[in-house]
């Protein structure tokens, strides 16, 4: 069977388009921002954050403290960029929600031999990768206006100094293209 140039040009389109579906992924630390350009934010000076809705398997892992925190982080941030983050959504110029995915990942280094008489977890290293994403919403046409999306390992414990400081960074990096110019 011959390819003719309708399946030709079919076939670099799909390439093309799984290229850039492969791309979507973020690198580990690294935060992907997206944005309705015909929204006006120059106008944004209000901000209200949703509270958290424990509706499916992923949500519900996080615990009342992580909530607060996040929330803690990100209110900061943004207080720290001239926003006021507002405790009544009908005064707020955004709405904005956050969802956190965290997935347990055991990295074994090369020297581990399962069913030897080593202890299993000596060359072992138990981790979490997390995705933390940022959706605000004009609240008039109730439609998104801007996403980040932060994927990154995740190493210290909740509670702890560094894991307070991560989250200070984590808010920072992905607040730092907000709000677009």
């Amino acid at each position: 069977m011959t390819a003719t140039p309708l399946r030709y040009l079919a076939g670099i389109v799909l390439a093309y388009l799984l290229a850039a579906c492969g791309s979507i992924a973020t690198e580990p630390g690294k935060v992907q921002t997206n944005y309705d350009h015909q929204f006006n934010f120059a106008g944004v000076k209000t901000i209200y954050i949703q509270p958290f809705s424990r509706t499916d398997a992923a949500t519900i892992t996080v615990s009342d403290g992580q909530i607060r925190r996040i929330n803690d982080a990100i209110t900061a941030e943004l207080e720290g960029k001239g926003f006021s983050v507002v405790a009544d959504s009908a005064r707020a110029d955004l709405l904005l929600s956050w969802y956190l995915i965290t997935e347990d990942q055991v990295y074994a280094a090369p020297g581990s031999c399962p069913g030897c008489d080593r202890p299993a977890d000596s060359d072992s290293e138990r981790y979490a990768k997390g995705t933390l994403i940022v959706d605000m919403y004009d609240p008039i046409r109730s439609l998104p206006v801007w996403r980040s999306r932060l994927h990154t390992r995740l190493t210290a414990e909740p509670g702890s100094e560094q894991a307070e400081r991560d989250r200070r960074e984590a808010a920072a990096a992905m607040f730092a293209q907000f709000p677009p110019a």
